[in-house]
């Protein structure tokens, strides 16, 4: 399989899991938030039975008006909510929406303005609460009402930004004459109270005395009084308008709560249905009878991707992943490099033994046809003789390729403490007698050093390779170095031989498969061009260095300990 049709099926087998986890993680999410919203739901439901419920029971007083706004301060911050009270014939005195209190002296009106806003008013609304990230809020500025028969109706509406009071939305939302106008501004009653005129008649002194009275007890029942203001409840349902939200949204508008809850008026009842519940409780406030009814909804789809379970576990997965697949596409980039040297090195192993073995078949060869066909009878043990010659060449070469297949093979050494100066003495009593035949002096320094782990076997087959290589390659009366020094890190061991020396581009290749490439170097043709090539991978073998170079007279190779 090619190098990029693995790192394919790799990349997608991670995306394939990256999803799956995702998915798993989604599910975990998904059934957190769940918990969380039915958490939610309790809460605001217990908060409703104790603090009002409870109340109505009991006959004490209370507005509808100062429970749907009660019950939005408490609930929107979680999860959207409604609520509206409708009497027994079916109609909706009260809901939570998009409710404006107007304070009337003591008293105050109620305006829903989604009874009034047009579609293109709310998109308008939404454009002005995305001019300025992060919070979005949309604030009142100031309304213009006109009072008819006791009823507050909005004519103008002016809205901006929270964060940025500079945009301004102005909002036309009926023809009436603007006759009352409200602001967000707070009434100081301490002011009021100092504000005294002593111009006033004891009678007016005394009037206003008990308008003070009457005002400052109001103001004791609800602490909401003190402010002359408007309270926007949910100008757009807590800004999430959108999938569930807005279907919760629509389905409560005024128009559509009859219909939606036609024949439950009387039955008290709770349930879930998916991402949705329902909650009614009929109560008696105010000597009137309404069923209080509750919704609550959540769009999984949005809730499960803004929780911080979710997100972090997206942030975890990817980070893991990304690590994951970097670690495993290094790896198979590796492994591939790796099985690609190592068939170039068969093709090359391959190539080398057929190339090298073709010449002395053919000299075996010419002289068996020489010897059959009677050629020369009084050169047939010339013949005979450059055969054998040949023949002993072949297994040489042959036994070396076998050992150094065998090496490439070998990933982990058994390794083993060795005492080198004892392994290179060996070998050099080997060649004493080879070296005084030829008139090759050598000169032998040895310090003592500390044992190595490693294969003595194998570290003896590297110095009889570097000995044999230095004795082809030195002519008679010239000299041979062999040096064994103490390093920080274990020991060095050099062998030095005056002669020709090695091509430039030679220096580095000598270690290649078969490579011979300065003939003038070639003394003895028994050499194979394998010897350095196993040292080499013996010596990798061993995490070991290892380099040649030449020198003034001559060539120098050399290894050691790192």
């Amino acid at each position: 399989m090619s190098r990029k049709k693995m790192n394919v099926y790799l990349v997608v087998l991670l995306i394939v899991m990256y999803l799956a986890c995702l998915l798993v993680s989604y599910k975990s999410a998904a059934n957190y938030v769940e918990s969380d919203f039915r958490q939610s739901v309790k809460s605001v439901k217990d908060y409703f039975e104790k603090n009002y419920c409870q109340r109505a029971n009991e006959g004490e007083y209370i507005s509808l008006e100062s429970i749907t706004y009660d019950f939005y301060t408490e609930a929107e911050h979680k999860y959207p909510w409604q609520a509206a009270f409708v009497d027994p014939e079916g109609r909706v005195k009260e809901k939570t929406g998009s409710m404006l209190l107007v304070y009337e002296g003591a008293e105050y009106q109620a305006i829903h303005l989604d009874d009034y806003l047009t579609k293109k008013q709310w998109e308008k609304i939404d454009k002005l609460r995305a001019t300025v990230e992060p919070m979005n809020t949309v604030q009142v500025k100031e309304l213009e009402y006109y009072m008819k028969k006791g009823k507050a109706i909005p004519v103008k509406l002016t809205l901006v930004n929270g964060i940025n009071p500079e945009k301004v939305l102005t909002l036309k939302l009926s023809d009436h004459p603007s006759t009352k106008y409200a602001y967000n501004a707070v009434y100081e009653l301490d002011k009021y109270e100092n504000n005294t005129d002593t111009n006033l008649t004891d009678k007016q002194k005394k009037v206003k005395q008990e308008v003070m009275e009457k005002r400052q007890n109001e103001l004791k029942q609800d602490k909401r009084y003190r402010y002359m203001q408007m309270y926007l409840t949910d100008l757009d349902n807590g800004g999430k308008r959108r999938g569930v939200y807005q279907s919760l949204y629509q389905s409560l508008n005024r128009s559509n709560i009859q219909n939606y809850i036609a024949g439950k008026l009387a039955t008290e009842y709770e349930y879930y249905d998916q991402h949705h519940y329902w909650y009614t409780q009929n109560l008696e406030i105010n000597g009137n009878v309404y069923t209080m009814y509750l919704a609550a909804a959540y769009e999984e789809r949005v809730e499960v991707i803004e929780s911080s379970v979710f997100r972090g576990a997206v942030v975890t997965q990817s980070l893991l992943f990304l690590i994951l697949g970097t670690m495993l596409l290094g790896l198979m980039n590796y492994l591939h490099i790796k099985n690609r040297k190592l068939e170039e090195s068969r093709q090359m192993l391959t190539s080398a033994v057929a190339h090298e073995l073709k010449t002395p078949l053919a000299v075996i060869q010419n002289q068996c046809e020489c010897i059959l066909e009677n050629v020369a009878p009084e050169k047939n043990m010339d013949y005979t003789r450059s055969v054998y010659n040949e023949t002993k060449q072949m297994n040489r070469l042959i036994v070396s390729f076998l050992q150094y297949n065998r090496l490439q093979k070998i990933q982990h050494l058994e390794k083993v403490k060795c005492d080198m100066r004892e392994i290179v003495q060996e070998e050099i009593e080997k060649y004493e007698d080879l070296f005084e035949a030829a008139g090759v002096k050598c000169n032998v320094s040895m310090e003592e050093t500390e044992q190595i782990r490693g294969n003595k076997e194998l570290l003896t087959l590297v110095i009889d390779n570097y000995l044999s290589n230095a004795y082809k390659y030195t002519e008679s009366g010239r000299t041979i170095t062999v040096k064994l020094t103490r390093e920080k890190k274990g020991c060095r061991f050099w062998v030095w031989n005056e002669g020709a020396r090695l091509a430039e581009e030679d220096v580095t290749r000598v270690w290649d498969i078969l490579s011979r490439q300065d003939k003038s170097r070639n003394r003895e043709k028994g050499s194979t061009g394998m010897g350095l090539p196993i040292c080499r991978r013996i010596l990798e073998l061993h995490g070991f260095a290892y380099g040649c170079g030449n020198k003034e007279n001559g060539v120098e190779f050399w290894f050691g300990t790192n």
